[in-house]
């Protein structure tokens, strides 16, 4: 098997956890957060990964960067040039507003669900094993351009970075987008706590082992059946246990006021109550649809109702479930705008924002082929190519 092409200075920004995708999603007044450069508190929230780059698309919103800021989930900062399709990502915003759902954007916060190697790949079932979860592939999964032939050309050993969605019923992992990671610091696996020994200072995440660190605090929070992202050292130790640095808790969000319609993953059950994006939501006058669904950390979930002094009251809750994000049959649409380069006519490709785009036999909506030249602003609309490494124009335009 061919080893994927390397490349220069390209090391991990340890963007992590999980997420969301695809549905179209309005959210008002959920605030409370650190936000962006304007000072204003969120309106708005979402998790998910990117179907849109320029302006940021997730969940059918149209997210606007302006005064965005941008960084991992350790707080290391990032530009905008740094998103890429398939990335999942939470969304703090002001309200989401218009016929075509946008929202200024004012914290984006880059989240993956796994850093390390490759121990096995199965073309056939399309899945990946690292660190010994269950990677899942489909139409839908991007690779970065690195990865020359997709996963037919990730070798055993390779270590990537994986944007994913977690399927709490399955303990798998659907991958949104996947990209090499040269000489990693650490390795992470974000998911549900179990087998959690204090006394011992070991736990277990999806059958992996890890032993924590006496040089760390535990966090509060840390218990059994929690959602934590484990970063831990790339070797593990003569017992096979991963020795963990650092536990990274979601972030809670204590002020919101006000209607909320948020979706994201539940991070923490307890009884009637349960925590949605850092929000707790009290779950004593909802419905839960489908009837008769039994709730577990790590299930995707919509929720509507009102906040006051941090609590949401939910009306409703709604069981999303991963399929909604990853059919292994039907293609998401993708799009890019903005400045494109490296332009080649012959062979009818260019790159925009960090994705190579095949445009062979797609007719431009305004203007002419000719008009194309390295720096002119375009849309583009398509789904991915068969490897996933370039999008397939389906549809051209010239951005003015």
């Amino acid at each position: 098997m061919a080893r994927m092409t390397e490349r220069p200075g390209r090391c991990w920004r340890t963007p992590f956890a999980l997420a969301c995708s695809l549905a179209a999603l309005l959210l008002a007044a959920c605030g409370g957060v650190e936000g962006g450069g304007t000072g204003a508190s969120p309106q708005g929230y979402t998790e998910g990964s990117a179907t849109g780059l320029g302006g940021l698309i997730v969940n059918g919103v149209n997210y606007g960067q302006r005064s965005a800021r941008i960084a991992d989930d350790q707080g290391h900062l990032l530009g905008a040039d740094a998103l890429r399709l398939g990335m999942v990502v939470r969304i703090d915003s002001a309200a989401v507003g218009g016929d075509e759902p946008s929202a200024e954007a004012l914290q984006v916060t880059v989240a993956s669900a796994l850093a390390g190697p490759v121990s096995a790949s199965d073309l056939m079932a399309r899945s990946l094993t690292v660190l010994g979860q269950t990677v899942l592939i489909d139409g839908n999964t991007a690779f970065d351009p690195a990865i020359a032939g997709g996963q037919a050309g990730i070798a055993l050993g390779d270590v990537v970075e994986v944007h994913a969605i977690y399927d709490a019923a399955t303990g798998r992992y659907l991958a949104r987008r996947i990209e090499p990671l040269l000489s990693p610091a650490s390795y992470g696996l974000q998911g549900r706590v179990q087998a959690l020994d204090l006394a011992t200072r070991t736990l277990q995440m999806g059958g992996q082992p890890f032993q924590l660190s006496t040089r760390m605090s535990l966090p509060g929070e840390l218990t059994d059946g929690v959602f934590v992202k484990l970063l831990f050292d790339t070797q593990p130790d003569a017992r096979g246990r991963w020795l963990v640095r650092s536990v990274l808790v979601p972030a809670q969000r204590d002020a919101a006021t006000g209607p909320v319609a948020l979706q994201g993953l539940i991070e923490q059950l307890d009884g009637s109550s349960l925590r949605v994006g850092g929000l707790r939501v009290d779950l004593r006058q909802a419905q839960v649809l489908p009837a008769g669904s039994v709730l577990q950390t790590g299930l995707r979930v919509r929720v509507e109702g009102s906040a006051s002094g941090g609590v949401v009251q939910a009306n409703t809750l709604t069981v999303r479930p991963v399929a909604e994000d990853g059919d292994r049959v039907n293609k998401q649409n993708f799009s890019l705008v903005g400045q494109l380069s490296a332009l080649d006519l012959a062979a009818q490709r260019f790159t925009l924002l960090g994705t190579p785009v095949s445009f062979a036999d797609t007719v431009l909506s305004q203007g002419t082929e000719s008009a194309l030249a390295n720096g002119v602003r375009i849309e583009v609309r398509g789904t991915l190519s068969l490897d996933g490494t370039s999008l397939v124009a389906q549809g051209l335009k010239f951005d003015p």
